[in-house]
């Protein structure tokens, strides 16, 4: 189960971190 939270966490980081190159790009 600690695997899927860590899953979970990087893939929210990964997509956070991805919204604010597209923001920097825009």
């Amino acid at each position: 189960e600690e695997e899927n939270v860590d899953r979970i966490v990087n893939a929210k980081s990964a997509e956070e971190i991805k919204q604010v190159f597209e923001e920097a790009d825009a």
